[in-house]
């Protein structure tokens, strides 16, 4: 009899204690400090944070091979063909599943492989940079770019002519698989070229 009153004083006795526990109606998973509730999840449905999404990056890079015609370096009076490469960069943030935006900023590197004349020897093209804005006219899509261009000082052998390195500035508008490019360059004025360039798309992507 003497037990069970001794039993019944204990369990009084910590009825009456509010430090050692935390009572809660509701799961609080992780909790492991019971005198604490946690900050943020209270087990109270109007303060339910729901979960979000951490976002993804992309960086896409374009490799851009082309061929076009028109004034080239030498003013010789013909049409002159150049092949060039570029590579074009863009950064995609939380595109929401699509690979790319419908309208965003790049940046764009490339040089002239080569510029072939009828009269003249094979040279090479200028090397540029240039800023990029692309967008959408309706559902095509369009890329206008700004930026500077460098011609490579050059000897002709055969002809013994040479021509210093020349700097100027480029304006070039891309729609799919067509490139029309506008130059101006210190030493040999202005150049007009058209042709095709014909873009494959790498992207390297992560969650953030």
């Amino acid at each position: 009899m003497k037990r069970t009153a001794l039993v019944l004083v204990v369990v009084g006795a910590l009825a009456g204690c509010t430090t050692y526990a935390h009572r809660s109606m509701h799961n609080a998973p992780g909790v492991t400090d019971l005198s604490t509730p946690p900050a943020r999840e209270v087990g109270d449905p109007s303060a339910y944070t729901p979960p979000e999404q951490p976002g993804s990056e992309t960086i896409a890079v374009w490799a851009m091979p082309n061929v076009v015609l028109g004034s080239g370096r030498l003013d010789v009076g013909q049409v002159v063909t150049e092949l060039g490469m570029s590579f074009r960069v863009e950064r995609v943030v939380d595109a929401n599943g699509a690979l790319l935006h419908k309208s965003a900023f790049a940046i764009t590197a490339g040089v002239g492989l080569a510029q072939f004349y009828e009269t003249r020897p094979t040279i090479f093209g200028a090397t540029f940079v240039e800023v990029n804005y692309r967008n959408l006219i309706k559902v095509i899509p369009f890329d206008v770019a700004l930026g500077a261009a460098v011609y490579p000082g050059v000897s002709l052998a055969a002809t013994g002519e040479h021509y210093d390195a020349s700097i100027g500035g480029q304006l070039s508008v891309r729609i799919p698989l067509a490139l029309l490019r506008f130059r101006y360059m210190t030493e040999t004025g202005f150049e007009v070229m058209a042709g095709y360039e014909l873009p494959f798309p790498f992207f390297f992507g992560r969650s953030r």
